[in-house]
């Protein structure tokens, strides 16, 4: 049985934040350059330890204004210059996969076809890409639409969320 549920743009908003956030080696290379600026600023001399703090309070305004200005006002834009995205989406838990259907198109999702999944306590993001996502927002899913079983199935095909 499908199930019919709109994408709103706090919906969207919310899945490229889940879809940005770093992760693995993305933290692996932050860290290290936060590393090489904290060993500038101690065990250098001048100019380098203050190249080290300058480094410091860059990489932290970077990462701030990316992941709450920068990021959301540009996500913002692509929503609402993607009018395919507010249109009505049914979906419907298959035992081969996931079928998703809006009035521009359908996927049919094989759990082969499918290489990772994320979640947290808004939405779910099934991933056809290492980048390209559909979006699943467990509050606009309706009633009659098992949100669990759906989880369970991604996690025997696909494993656990990363």
């Amino acid at each position: 049985m499908s199930h019919s549920f709109l994408i709103t743009e706090d919906d969207y908003l919310a899945a490229m934040q889940l879809h940005a956030r770093p992760r693995g080696w993305q933290w692996a290379f932050i860290a290290a350059l936060a590393l090489l600026c904290v060993l500038a600023l101690l065990f250098m001399r001048s100019p380098w330890r203050e190249a080290g703090l300058g480094g410091l309070i860059g990489l932290a305004a970077m990462m701030l204004l990316t992941r709450f200005v920068i990021g959301p006002l540009v996500w913002r834009r692509h929503y609402r210059r993607y009018p395919a995205i507010r249109q009505p989406v049914e979906a419907e838990l298959l035992d081969t996969g996931l079928r998703l259907q809006s009035p521009s198109g359908e996927s049919r999702l094989a759990w082969e076809q499918m290489v990772k999944w994320r979640e947290n306590d808004r939405l779910v993001l099934v991933y056809v890409s290492p980048v390209l996502f559909h979006l699943l927002p467990r509050h606009a899913l309706p009633a009659g639409f098992d949100v669990q079983a759906l989880r369970d199935a991604l996690a025997k095909h696909l494993g656990p969320p990363r």
